[in-house]
């Protein structure tokens, strides 16, 4: 009987390991996790007629590496963009990636932009990827955005309430993927097209 009942118990042994490991992913994914919009909150403005504004809002315990970022005009024919101004980041250890530049809470980004004569619009798409702080890494997203570029205000908004609801001239995102800045994301996002 001794030897039936330790048969039994070491029979047992990998079934309730497999139940203890699904339990634990099962409590993992059960923190929830803000959807990538709630995340990071994506808003664009000219703040003159040769600059746009790139504002990220992102929540507690959320980041965006700063190599990730990947801005490119997708009109007007011969609109030029500049070299993104980024404001310094964090510096964070990363696992995967070794030493690394993040953001957490807000960034801006500031674009600068030559327009053909006559342009009063640019239309931009930008693209980010980030992370939460328990290892739930999301997919790059990328975001499309028609901005005037004769409607802006001389003072940027400073509270809080304009940063999440912004003025008029800031566009929505539309959420439709562009397959070249998916790409580019995907390789890392260095690359920065000038149309």
């Amino acid at each position: 009987m001794d030897a039936d009942r330790f048969t039994r118990r070491n029979a047992m042994k990998p079934a309730f390991a497999a139940a203890l490991v699904a339990l634990l992913i099962r409590s993992a994914f059960a923190q929830e996790v803000l959807d990538p919009d709630q995340a990071f909150r994506f808003s664009a403005r000219a703040l003159d007629p040769s600059t746009v504004e790139v504002t990220y809002l992102i929540a507690p315990g959320y980041y965006l590496y700063r190599d990730n970022f990947n801005v490119q005009l997708d009109g007007p024919s011969g609109a030029k963009l500049g070299e993104p101004r980024f404001p310094p980041g964090e510096m964070k250890k990363d696992p995967i990636f070794g030493e690394v530049e993040i953001y957490r809470d807000e960034v801006k980004i500031k674009l600068p932009v030559a327009l053909p004569p006559g342009a009063k619009e640019v239309t931009l798409v930008a693209g980010s990827r980030g992370c939460t702080d328990t290892g739930i890494c999301f997919l790059p997203e990328v975001r499309r955005l028609r901005i005037s570029m004769t409607d802006f205000r001389e003072n940027p908004p400073t509270s809080a309430w304009d940063r999440l609801n912004p003025p008029s001239q800031s566009s929505s995102p539309d959420l439709r993927p562009d397959a070249d800045l998916w790409k580019a994301l995907q390789r890392g996002g260095k690359r920065q097209d000038q149309r």
